[in-house]
């Protein structure tokens, strides 16, 4: 969606690629689910470092734990058609 590559976007790195007005708010959601185990579904902007032109993006991940650890997260990210609706 953005022309970067994998390694880029692993660990931490996908946040900065979130447009500034919704990283705030990404950040506490994704806090949210670490804590809660929860799966994630939301909406949010990302920024491309090349054309900076704003895609609106739906998000999905869920955390697969052991019994104490984080194994694992897995998610997906799409183009979306959904108006992104800033508070």
């Amino acid at each position: 969606l953005i022309g970067v590559s994998e390694q880029e976007l692993l660990g931490l790195g996908w946040l900065n690629y979130i447009s500034l007005e919704d990283k705030d708010r990404i950040w506490e959601e994704w806090e949210n689910i670490i804590e809660s185990g929860k799966e994630i579904s939301t909406y949010y902007t990302i920024k491309n470092p090349e054309t900076l032109e704003l895609i609106p993006v739906k998000c999905r991940a869920v955390i697969n734990r052991d019994s104490s650890n984080i194994v694992s997260i897995i998610g997906t990210i799409e183009k979306s058609s959904k108006k992104i609706i800033k508070n």
